[in-house]
């Protein structure tokens, strides 16, 4: 692969066929060809399965009860729920009318929901039995009502919570599928609004149109990428509400893969899964992949099906690498580098050509251009030079939804998306990631601000100053690690602040690197905090 004179690297044309059409339009057209009994999703724990008929007719009755309720083109509504059988029953209904979705973590808190929730404005909310009880206190606050609240799943809160599920109100709509068609919109529209946090700790909402998800969708279906089919099956532990799984749900209804769901991880369910569905394909994180190569319990499995395994949403150990490889000696992990802004995927190493090159994530998918820009000067760099990596395609956002001033300052002014990153590229176009620009910390591919760690801390009566880095995990990816300046006189513990934080923040977001006291927190004279330096004692003390 060559790069222009200007330093623009492009990825490969489009070779696979799927339509250019609303999602939608898309998903009706699939599940009316699939057979009745076709599988899209199984769970992992039960066996119980999601057919095609049952999502397709589901859906459908639920976009009639969606209209209905008053829900039109235009309007969000917001999914907060663990990963189920009905998850995808609602997008799909959403999309026939041309309606956004807001796929949410059901762990959030009080604080964090409503901060999100305030971003999107949804008409109507469908959540867990897990998640009721926070979405109830956010309620009043966003201008929700309960009759404006469904629950995902039936549950014993149903009476109690004055909450219906909406396979309830499915059951008084009745429907002819081939009288039905879905709405008819430009591809444009926004489908999704994903979260996304920036270094300053505040949310913001990844807007994904119906483009850019098809565009997403199209290296799965490559034979150089994903060469997913229907004869291909996967066990997946990512939630949906992360942008990594939920287009696995996408992939199962247009590409017809299998996918085996669990909701959270369970090792031996897992391992079960794999066997017994005969998965073909691993989609996994670095934690995941820690766990195939050094747990005893995978020796009491046969996981012989599988023929590919990706990794995704953090940097992955080059020791694990070694020794999943080593324990799978048929199997290379292929490595994938994206974000969220991108629709996820947008460099992969290639399926048909493994590449004896450490370290890589691999080459431009199609469809995507990409540069490197120094960081000094935003001009695009050669071959081997470090700098900003840039992309451009038609799976780039199309911004931050409510939030002009965001999306101004992520795009340059040739339209390339800025991902905060630092890497470079070879002379085969592989690109390595080597650092962040970006003070956001990857735990487990998901994204951790530090700033919404530092504002936690300095409420704590003890804390005079703080603040916090991201550090290496060998599971993890990376973990939050605080420095902490206690006031003068007072007296404070590491265990006291690491559990002050895990009683207020999400699963996700807490102290697994612990808690260092210090005298002063390094600072630029204006007064921000250098966390470089922070990175360079935690180093020095090791």
């Amino acid at each position: 692969m060559q790069a222009t004179p200007s330093y623009i690297l492009s990825g490969p044309k489009e070779t696979t066929k799927i339509p250019n059409q609303t999602l939608g339009r898309l998903i009706f057209d699939c599940l009316k060809k699939r057979p009745h009994n076709d599988e899209i999703n199984v769970n992992a724990y039960t066996g119980d399965a999601l057919t095609a008929e049952k999502l397709l007719t589901s859906s459908v009755k639920l976009s009639i009860v969606f209209k209905k309720m008053g829900l039109g083109r235009g309007d969000v509504i917001a999914v907060i729920c663990e990963n189920c059988l009905n998850y995808f029953i609602p997008f799909a209904a959403a999309f026939y009318m041309g309606v956004t979705v807001n796929p949410l973590n059901s762990a959030y808190t009080v604080g964090e929901l409503k901060s999100l929730l305030l971003i999107s404005k949804p008409k109507l909310i469908l959540c867990s039995e897990k998640s009721y009880k926070t979405v109830l206190e956010v309620a009043q606050d966003i201008n929700i009502t309960k009759a404006n609240i469904l629950f995902m799943e039936h549950n014993e809160y149903e009476k109690e919570s004055e909450i219906q599920c909406f396979e309830e109100l499915l059951e008084s709509v009745t429907v002819n599928i081939n009288d039905f068609e879905p709405e008819e919109y430009d591809i444009s529209e926004t489908a999704l609004i994903m979260s996304s946090s920036g270094t300053t700790g505040h949310p913001k909402g990844v807007q994904l149109s119906h483009e850019n998800i098809r565009s997403a969708i199209l290296p799965f279906s490559n034979p150089n990428h994903g060469a997913y089919s229907s004869k291909d099956a996967t066990v997946l532990v990512p939630p949906f509400y992360h942008l990594f799984g939920l287009l696995h749900e996408f992939c199962a209804v247009i590409i017809g893969i299998k996918v085996i769901i669990m909701d959270g991880f369970n090792p031996e369910v897992y391992l079960k899964a794999i066997q017994d569905y005969k998965a073909t394909i691993l989609n996994a994180v670095p934690p995941l992949v820690h766990f195939l190569a050094r747990s005893p319990l995978v020796d009491e499995y046969d996981l012989s099906a599988v023929k590919d395994i990706v990794c995704g949403g953090a940097p992955l150990s080059s020791t694990v690498e070694k020794e999943f490889e080593d324990r799978f000696p048929k199997l290379k992990v292929r490595q994938l580098y994206g974000l969220t802004e991108a629709s996820g995927m947008c460099v992969a190493i290639p399926r048909s050509c493994l590449p004896n090159k450490d370290g890589t994530a691999g080459v431009l998918i199609e469809n995507v251009l990409a540069k490197i820009v120094d960081v000094e000067t935003n001009k695009s760099v050669c071959s081997y030079k470090v700098g900003e990596i840039c992309f451009k395609g038609p799976m780039v956002m199309k911004g931050y939804f409510s939030n002009p001033d965001a999306t101004k300052n992520c795009f340059d002014e040739e339209g390339f998306l800025h991902t905060g990153d630092l890497g470079y590229y070879d002379e085969d176009g592989y690109f390595y990631v080597v650092d962040r620009i970006k003070e956001l910390i990857k735990y487990k591919g998901f994204q951790v601000p530090p700033a919404e760690l530092e504002t936690l801390l300095l409420s704590h009566p003890a804390v005079k100053d703080c603040g916090v880095i991201g550090i290496s995990d060998e599971r993890a990816g990376q973990v939050p690690l605080a420095f902490v300046v206690p006031k003068e006189e007072a007296v404070v513990v590491e265990k006291e602040l690491v559990d002050y934080v895990a009683e207020r923040i999400s699963v996700t977001k807490r102290l697994y690197g612990g808690v260092k006291f210090v005298k002063e927190i390094p600072k630029t004279p204006s007064g921000k905090i250098l966390r470089r330096k922070l990175v360079d004692i935690h180093r020095g003390s090791n």
